[in-house]
Protein backbone atom coordinates (compact mmCIF):
# COMPACT_ATOMS: atom_id res chain seq x y z
CA UNK A 1 0.00 0.00 0.00
CA UNK A 2 2.93 2.36 0.63
CA UNK A 3 4.09 1.83 -2.90
CA UNK A 4 0.63 2.50 -4.18
CA UNK A 5 0.44 5.88 -2.40
CA UNK A 6 3.95 6.76 -3.45
CA UNK A 7 3.09 5.85 -6.98
CA UNK A 8 0.08 8.03 -6.90
CA UNK A 9 2.14 11.11 -6.08
CA UNK A 10 4.41 10.69 -9.11
CA UNK A 11 3.59 12.63 -12.22
CA UNK A 12 1.50 10.51 -14.48
CA UNK A 13 3.16 9.33 -17.65
CA UNK A 14 1.47 9.45 -20.96
CA UNK A 15 1.39 5.98 -22.34
CA UNK A 16 -0.68 2.88 -22.60
CA UNK A 17 1.05 1.35 -19.65
CA UNK A 18 -0.01 4.16 -17.27
CA UNK A 19 -3.54 4.09 -18.52
CA UNK A 20 -3.66 0.36 -17.92
CA UNK A 21 -2.28 0.87 -14.47
CA UNK A 22 -4.92 3.42 -13.73
CA UNK A 23 -7.58 1.08 -14.83
CA UNK A 24 -6.19 -1.71 -12.72
CA UNK A 25 -5.98 0.43 -9.62
CA UNK A 26 -9.43 1.69 -10.11
CA UNK A 27 -10.75 -1.81 -10.57
CA UNK A 28 -9.12 -3.04 -7.47
CA UNK A 29 -10.52 -0.26 -5.28
CA UNK A 30 -13.97 -0.63 -6.64
CA UNK A 31 -13.96 -4.29 -5.86
CA UNK A 32 -13.21 -3.56 -2.24
CA UNK A 33 -16.05 -0.92 -1.82
CA UNK A 34 -19.73 -1.80 -1.20
CA UNK A 35 -22.21 -1.36 -4.06
CA UNK A 36 -23.75 2.12 -4.29
CA UNK A 37 -20.83 3.77 -2.48
CA UNK A 38 -18.20 3.76 -5.16
CA UNK A 39 -16.15 6.93 -5.32
CA UNK A 40 -14.49 8.18 -8.50
CA UNK A 41 -10.77 8.15 -8.68
CA UNK A 42 -8.87 11.37 -8.51
CA UNK A 43 -8.12 11.23 -12.20
CA UNK A 44 -11.78 10.68 -13.10
CA UNK A 45 -12.87 13.46 -10.80
CA UNK A 46 -10.28 15.75 -12.34
CA UNK A 47 -11.54 14.92 -15.80
CA UNK A 48 -15.15 15.66 -14.81
CA UNK A 49 -14.41 18.92 -13.04
CA UNK A 50 -14.23 21.07 -16.18
CA UNK A 51 -17.63 19.82 -17.37
CA UNK A 52 -19.12 20.35 -13.91
CA UNK A 53 -17.67 23.81 -13.80
CA UNK A 54 -19.17 24.63 -17.16
CA UNK A 55 -22.57 23.39 -16.04
CA UNK A 56 -22.30 25.35 -12.81
CA UNK A 57 -21.36 28.41 -14.80
CA UNK A 58 -24.38 27.99 -16.96
CA UNK A 59 -26.73 27.31 -14.06
CA UNK A 60 -25.48 29.82 -11.54
CA UNK A 61 -24.56 32.92 -13.45
CA UNK A 62 -24.20 35.58 -10.76
CA UNK A 63 -26.37 38.71 -11.19
CA UNK A 64 -24.63 42.06 -11.37
CA UNK A 65 -24.01 43.68 -8.04
CA UNK A 66 -26.63 46.34 -7.19
CA UNK A 67 -25.76 49.68 -5.74
CA UNK A 68 -27.24 50.53 -2.33
CA UNK A 69 -29.53 53.15 -3.93
CA UNK A 70 -30.94 50.68 -6.43
CA UNK A 71 -31.34 48.10 -3.70
CA UNK A 72 -33.39 50.55 -1.63
CA UNK A 73 -35.44 51.47 -4.72
CA UNK A 74 -36.14 47.79 -5.36
CA UNK A 75 -37.20 47.30 -1.77
CA UNK A 76 -39.55 50.32 -1.78
CA UNK A 77 -41.05 49.75 -5.24
CA UNK A 78 -43.78 47.29 -4.16
CA UNK A 79 -45.08 49.63 -1.45
CA UNK A 80 -45.02 52.58 -3.84
CA UNK A 81 -47.03 50.62 -6.38
CA UNK A 82 -49.52 49.69 -3.66
CA UNK A 83 -49.80 53.36 -2.74
CA UNK A 84 -50.49 54.27 -6.36
CA UNK A 85 -53.18 51.62 -6.50
CA UNK A 86 -54.75 52.95 -3.30
CA UNK A 87 -54.67 56.54 -4.63
CA UNK A 88 -56.13 55.48 -7.97
CA UNK A 89 -58.93 53.60 -6.25
CA UNK A 90 -59.64 56.58 -4.04
CA UNK A 91 -59.86 58.94 -7.01
CA UNK A 92 -62.10 56.49 -8.84
CA UNK A 93 -64.48 56.46 -5.87
CA UNK A 94 -64.43 60.28 -5.64
CA UNK A 95 -64.99 60.57 -9.37
CA UNK A 96 -67.92 58.19 -9.18
CA UNK A 97 -69.53 60.17 -6.37
CA UNK A 98 -69.03 63.45 -8.24
CA UNK A 99 -70.55 61.93 -11.38
CA UNK A 100 -73.61 60.72 -9.50
CA UNK A 101 -74.10 64.08 -7.79
CA UNK A 102 -73.64 65.89 -11.09
CA UNK A 103 -76.20 63.67 -12.77
CA UNK A 104 -78.64 64.26 -9.93
CA UNK A 105 -78.15 68.02 -10.26
CA UNK A 106 -78.70 67.90 -14.01
CA UNK A 107 -81.83 65.77 -13.67
CA UNK A 108 -83.12 67.94 -10.84
CA UNK A 109 -82.44 71.09 -12.85
CA UNK A 110 -84.22 69.62 -15.86
CA UNK A 111 -87.26 68.94 -13.67
CA UNK A 112 -87.29 71.94 -11.36
CA UNK A 113 -85.88 74.85 -13.39
CA UNK A 114 -88.67 75.00 -16.04
CA UNK A 115 -91.27 75.23 -13.27
CA UNK A 116 -89.28 77.96 -11.50
CA UNK A 117 -88.95 79.94 -14.70
CA UNK A 118 -92.66 79.64 -15.36
CA UNK A 119 -93.46 80.90 -11.87
CA UNK A 120 -90.87 83.66 -11.90
CA UNK A 121 -91.76 85.20 -15.28
CA UNK A 122 -95.49 84.81 -15.81
CA UNK A 123 -96.12 88.52 -16.04
CA UNK A 124 -93.40 89.07 -18.65
CA UNK A 125 -94.62 86.15 -20.76
CA UNK A 126 -98.21 87.35 -20.49
CA UNK A 127 -97.79 91.11 -20.82
CA UNK A 128 -96.10 90.77 -24.19
CA UNK A 129 -99.44 89.90 -25.71
CA UNK A 130 -101.86 90.98 -23.01
CA UNK A 131 -104.93 92.55 -24.68
CA UNK A 132 -105.54 95.64 -22.59
CA UNK A 133 -108.49 96.73 -24.66
CA UNK A 134 -110.58 95.21 -27.40
CA UNK A 135 -109.35 96.16 -30.90
CA UNK A 136 -112.89 96.98 -32.00
CA UNK A 137 -115.63 98.06 -29.60
CA UNK A 138 -119.15 96.64 -29.57
CA UNK A 139 -120.75 99.90 -30.63
CA UNK A 140 -123.92 101.51 -29.29
CA UNK A 141 -127.38 100.10 -29.66
CA UNK A 142 -129.32 101.23 -32.71
CA UNK A 143 -132.31 102.25 -30.59
CA UNK A 144 -131.33 103.70 -27.19
CA UNK A 145 -133.83 103.54 -24.36
CA UNK A 146 -135.50 106.41 -22.62
CA UNK A 147 -133.06 108.86 -21.12
CA UNK A 148 -130.36 108.07 -23.64
CA UNK A 149 -128.90 104.69 -22.56
CA UNK A 150 -130.89 101.46 -22.23
CA UNK A 151 -131.84 100.48 -18.71
CA UNK A 152 -130.10 97.11 -18.96
CA UNK A 153 -126.50 96.89 -20.09
CA UNK A 154 -127.50 93.86 -22.15
CA UNK A 155 -129.32 96.22 -24.54
CA UNK A 156 -126.44 98.62 -25.13
CA UNK A 157 -124.51 96.71 -27.73
CA UNK A 158 -125.43 96.53 -31.41
CA UNK A 159 -127.33 93.23 -31.87
CA UNK A 160 -125.65 92.43 -35.20
CA UNK A 161 -122.20 92.99 -33.67
CA UNK A 162 -123.15 90.76 -30.73
CA UNK A 163 -124.36 87.99 -33.01
CA UNK A 164 -121.24 88.08 -35.19
CA UNK A 165 -118.84 88.18 -32.24
CA UNK A 166 -120.66 85.41 -30.38
CA UNK A 167 -120.47 83.20 -33.46
CA UNK A 168 -116.76 83.92 -33.88
CA UNK A 169 -115.78 83.36 -30.25
CA UNK A 170 -118.26 80.66 -29.20
CA UNK A 171 -119.52 82.78 -26.32
CA UNK A 172 -123.26 82.35 -25.63
CA UNK A 173 -125.20 85.31 -27.01
CA UNK A 174 -126.79 86.19 -23.66
CA UNK A 175 -123.41 86.34 -21.95
CA UNK A 176 -121.94 88.26 -24.89
CA UNK A 177 -124.59 90.96 -24.51
CA UNK A 178 -123.66 91.38 -20.84
CA UNK A 179 -119.91 91.59 -21.48
CA UNK A 180 -120.25 94.12 -24.26
CA UNK A 181 -122.79 96.19 -22.33
CA UNK A 182 -120.54 96.28 -19.23
CA UNK A 183 -117.61 97.59 -21.31
CA UNK A 184 -119.82 100.31 -22.85
CA UNK A 185 -121.13 101.30 -19.41
CA UNK A 186 -117.59 101.66 -18.05
CA UNK A 187 -116.50 103.61 -21.11
CA UNK A 188 -119.22 106.08 -20.27
CA UNK A 189 -118.76 106.27 -16.49
CA UNK A 190 -114.99 105.69 -16.28
CA UNK A 191 -113.42 106.37 -19.65
CA UNK A 192 -109.90 106.55 -18.17
CA UNK A 193 -110.09 102.84 -17.24
CA UNK A 194 -110.31 101.62 -20.84
CA UNK A 195 -111.42 98.08 -20.01
CA UNK A 196 -112.29 95.96 -23.03
CA UNK A 197 -115.22 93.59 -23.36
CA UNK A 198 -112.79 90.75 -24.11
CA UNK A 199 -111.15 91.05 -20.67
CA UNK A 200 -114.53 90.78 -18.93
CA UNK A 201 -115.41 87.81 -21.16
CA UNK A 202 -112.10 86.15 -20.34
CA UNK A 203 -112.89 86.30 -16.61
CA UNK A 204 -116.31 84.77 -17.31
CA UNK A 205 -114.74 81.95 -19.28
CA UNK A 206 -112.16 81.05 -16.65
CA UNK A 207 -114.58 81.33 -13.73
CA UNK A 208 -117.65 79.47 -15.04
CA UNK A 209 -117.38 78.94 -18.81
CA UNK A 210 -119.82 81.84 -19.25
CA UNK A 211 -122.32 80.45 -16.75
CA UNK A 212 -122.51 76.98 -18.31
CA UNK A 213 -120.24 75.13 -15.87
CA UNK A 214 -121.59 71.81 -14.56
CA UNK A 215 -124.12 71.78 -17.41
CA UNK A 216 -125.85 74.99 -16.34
CA UNK A 217 -127.35 77.69 -18.54
CA UNK A 218 -128.23 81.37 -18.50
CA UNK A 219 -131.89 82.08 -19.10
CA UNK A 220 -133.32 84.92 -21.19
CA UNK A 221 -133.40 87.22 -18.15
CA UNK A 222 -129.68 86.61 -17.60
CA UNK A 223 -129.95 84.44 -14.48
CA UNK A 224 -127.91 81.25 -14.13
CA UNK A 225 -129.80 77.98 -13.83
CA UNK A 226 -129.07 76.35 -11.49
CA UNK A 227 -127.32 78.90 -9.25
CA UNK A 228 -123.54 78.59 -9.35
CA UNK A 229 -122.06 78.13 -5.87
CA UNK A 230 -118.44 77.22 -5.25
CA UNK A 231 -116.94 75.00 -2.53
CA UNK A 232 -116.81 76.10 1.09
CA UNK A 233 -113.71 78.22 1.77
CA UNK A 234 -112.54 76.19 4.75
CA UNK A 235 -108.81 76.52 4.05
CA UNK A 236 -108.47 72.96 2.78
CA UNK A 237 -108.15 73.90 -0.91
CA UNK A 238 -108.50 77.69 -0.84
CA UNK A 239 -108.07 80.47 1.70
CA UNK A 240 -110.23 80.03 4.77
CA UNK A 241 -113.01 82.63 4.84
CA UNK A 242 -115.62 82.31 7.58
CA UNK A 243 -119.18 83.27 6.73
CA UNK A 244 -119.79 86.98 6.11
CA UNK A 245 -123.33 87.06 4.69
CA UNK A 246 -125.24 84.75 7.02
CA UNK A 247 -125.77 82.42 4.06
CA UNK A 248 -127.73 85.01 2.08
CA UNK A 249 -125.92 84.44 -1.24
CA UNK A 250 -124.25 81.06 -0.79
CA UNK A 251 -126.66 79.28 1.60
CA UNK A 252 -123.77 78.59 4.04
CA UNK A 253 -123.83 80.27 7.46
CA UNK A 254 -120.46 78.75 8.48
CA UNK A 255 -118.12 79.40 5.58
CA UNK A 256 -118.21 81.75 2.63
CA UNK A 257 -118.44 80.39 -0.93
CA UNK A 258 -117.85 82.08 -4.29
CA UNK A 259 -121.13 82.62 -6.13
CA UNK A 260 -122.48 83.42 -9.59
CA UNK A 261 -120.98 83.25 -13.11
CA UNK A 262 -118.15 85.61 -12.14
CA UNK A 263 -117.54 83.87 -8.77
CA UNK A 264 -117.68 86.75 -6.29
CA UNK A 265 -117.31 85.90 -2.61
CA UNK A 266 -120.08 87.48 -0.52
CA UNK A 267 -117.77 89.99 1.20
CA UNK A 268 -116.50 91.27 -2.18
CA UNK A 269 -119.99 91.42 -3.60
CA UNK A 270 -121.02 93.59 -0.67
CA UNK A 271 -118.49 96.20 -1.90
CA UNK A 272 -118.55 95.90 -5.71
CA UNK A 273 -121.95 94.37 -6.39
CA UNK A 274 -123.82 96.22 -9.18
CA UNK A 275 -127.25 96.39 -10.74
CA UNK A 276 -126.56 95.76 -14.38
CA UNK A 277 -130.09 95.16 -15.60
CA UNK A 278 -131.66 98.11 -13.73
CA UNK A 279 -134.19 96.08 -11.74
CA UNK A 280 -133.06 97.58 -8.44
CA UNK A 281 -131.48 94.30 -7.20
CA UNK A 282 -127.82 93.37 -7.08
CA UNK A 283 -127.82 89.67 -7.78
CA UNK A 284 -124.47 87.83 -8.18
CA UNK A 285 -126.28 85.05 -10.11
CA UNK A 286 -127.41 87.56 -12.77
CA UNK A 287 -124.92 87.82 -15.66
CA UNK A 288 -125.67 91.54 -16.23
CA UNK A 289 -125.13 92.44 -12.58
CA UNK A 290 -122.05 90.19 -12.31
CA UNK A 291 -120.42 91.47 -15.54
CA UNK A 292 -120.84 95.12 -14.52
CA UNK A 293 -119.51 94.36 -11.02
CA UNK A 294 -116.47 92.63 -12.55
CA UNK A 295 -115.74 95.64 -14.76
CA UNK A 296 -115.93 98.01 -11.79
CA UNK A 297 -113.74 95.73 -9.65
CA UNK A 298 -111.03 95.49 -12.32
CA UNK A 299 -111.01 99.22 -12.98
CA UNK A 300 -110.62 99.93 -9.26
CA UNK A 301 -107.74 97.45 -9.00
CA UNK A 302 -105.88 98.30 -12.20
CA UNK A 303 -106.88 101.97 -12.63
CA UNK A 304 -105.86 101.98 -16.28
CA UNK A 305 -106.54 98.71 -18.07
CA UNK A 306 -104.82 100.00 -21.22
CA UNK A 307 -101.52 100.01 -19.31
CA UNK A 308 -99.59 96.77 -19.09
CA UNK A 309 -98.85 97.02 -15.39
CA UNK A 310 -102.42 98.09 -14.65
CA UNK A 311 -103.93 95.22 -16.61
CA UNK A 312 -101.77 92.60 -14.89
CA UNK A 313 -102.39 94.13 -11.44
CA UNK A 314 -106.16 94.04 -12.03
CA UNK A 315 -106.19 90.37 -13.01
CA UNK A 316 -103.93 89.43 -10.11
CA UNK A 317 -106.28 91.17 -7.70
CA UNK A 318 -109.07 88.92 -8.93
CA UNK A 319 -106.92 85.83 -8.45
CA UNK A 320 -103.22 85.97 -7.63
CA UNK A 321 -102.27 82.59 -9.14
CA UNK A 322 -99.84 82.78 -12.06
CA UNK A 323 -101.76 80.10 -13.91
CA UNK A 324 -104.95 82.12 -13.55
CA UNK A 325 -103.29 85.20 -15.01
CA UNK A 326 -102.10 83.23 -18.01
CA UNK A 327 -105.48 81.64 -18.63
CA UNK A 328 -107.24 85.01 -18.58
CA UNK A 329 -104.65 86.55 -20.89
CA UNK A 330 -104.93 83.65 -23.33
CA UNK A 331 -108.70 83.88 -23.42
CA UNK A 332 -108.76 87.67 -23.76
CA UNK A 333 -106.23 87.53 -26.59
CA UNK A 334 -108.25 84.86 -28.36
CA UNK A 335 -111.47 86.86 -28.07
CA UNK A 336 -109.76 90.01 -29.32
CA UNK A 337 -108.90 88.14 -32.51
CA UNK A 338 -105.17 87.76 -31.71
Amino acid sequence: MANGRAGSRRSPSRGPGRAAEGRAVGTGKAARQPAGKRKPTRRAAAKRKPADAKQAGRRRTPSPRRSPARARQARTRPSARAGVRRISLRWLIVGGIVSVVGLAVVVGAAIIVPGLLERSTPAEATVVRAPHAAPDGPGLAAVPGAGGAPRSIADRADPSWVADTAARTGIPVRAMRAYAGAALAMAESRPECGIGWNTIAAIGRVESVHGTIFGGTIDAAGVTEPPIIGPALTGAEFHAIPDTDGGRYDGDSTWDRAVGPMQFIPSSWAVWGADGNGDGVKDPQDIDDAALATAGYLCDAGQRMTDEAGWVAAIRSYNSADSYLQKVADAADEYAGG
